[in-house]
């Protein structure tokens, strides 16, 4: 048995799951929007470690699982836990299903894409980024920092220089303007991330497994997740950069990754960062090729089973 886990509106996992289905395979999606709906109760035989997810008049033995794939979202900001607090029942019973399945998702035999722990390099971008230039890879200067006066000085060594977020939440890339610089004083009350600009041509790379699929990205926007003109075209990295991805989501502890690469005119490949839990959709463009080889990873072992 397969099991997913996420919200049914969620592009990868929606994807997968319809994969999933034109097949004889059992699987099944705990549709995590109604996560008030489950329950989960746990036990342990030695090193064992079992549990049972109950709902309406379901249930599945989560020992009969042979993979999972995560792509699960903070529960409280749905819609029917946005206006709950840690106070209420529903709250707390949801609450209590979600550790449970983070658990059982760390310590299952199952294959799993990603355990929790794995992921766990995203929520910090400067922690992962000394982790990718360990891997091999060059990285961009760096400055977390709250001073407006060392954001200065970064900008007077660096030149050109862009912002984001420090953690895991999506944030718009964005360059370092003058308007940005006369509101610098700002930066006091948030930590924030600066890096020197890279110029150079964009690549985003999927690793699963040992298998690669890349994709080089054709935009004048400097965040081009959030350009409509984007370009995404399938294209073939050198085999020793290749192999660099493979080796740097297996350090992470990672099955599936997406991988954000930069060729600079000089040749030289930086690695931004690592995103355990990559919303791949995004770039297949309708081909379904990284679904296909992403269902057909997590059937492996219960096709074994079936031989």
């Amino acid at each position: 048995m397969i099991v997913l886990w996420g919200p049914v509106g969620d592009g990868p996992l929606s994807s997968v799951y319809e994969c999933l289905r034109q097949t004889e395979i059992a699987t099944t999606l705990i549709e995590q929007s109604k996560v008030g709906e489950y329950r989960f109760r746990s036990n342990a035989c030695g090193e064992k470690f079992n549990g049972r997810v109950t709902w309406q008049k379901a249930a599945i033995q989560l020992s009969d699982a042979t993979a999972i794939y995560l792509r699960q979202y903070d529960f409280t900001k749905f819609p029917n836990f946005r206006r709950l607090g840690p106070s209420s029942q529903k709250w707390q019973a949801a609450a209590k299903f979600e550790d449970g399945m983070l658990l059982w998702s760390e310590l299952s035999d199952a294959v799993v894409i990603n355990r929790p722990s794995a992921m766990c390099s995203n929520n910090s971008k400067p922690y992962q980024l000394k982790l990718i230039r360990t891997a091999g890879f060059h990285v961009p200067a760096t400055l977390v920092t709250t001073d407006p006066d060392e954001v200065m000085a970064f900008v007077n060594v660096c030149g050109q220089v862009i912002y984001k977020s420090v953690s895991s939440r999506r944030s718009i890339i964005a360059r370092l303007s003058n308007e940005d610089l006369a509101r610098i004083d700002s930066v006091a009350s948030c930590p924030t991330q600066f890096q020197q600009y890279i110029p150079g041509r964009d690549f985003r790379v999927h690793v699963l497994g040992e298998r690669t699929f890349v994709h080089e990205i054709k935009s004048d926007a400097v965040d081009y997740r959030y350009s409509p003109d984007s370009l995404k075209i399938p294209a073939v990295l050198p085999p020793e950069v290749d192999n660099l991805c493979v080796a740097l989501t297996q350090t992470l502890g990672l099955v599936f990754s997406g991988i954000d690469l930069r060729l600079t005119p000089d040749g030289e490949w930086y690695c931004f960062e690592v995103n355990p839990s990559p919303g791949y959709t995004y770039f297949e463009q309708g081909s379904g090729e990284i679904t296909r080889a992403l269902a057909g990873f997590l059937a492996v072992d219960e096709r074994s089973m079936r031989i």
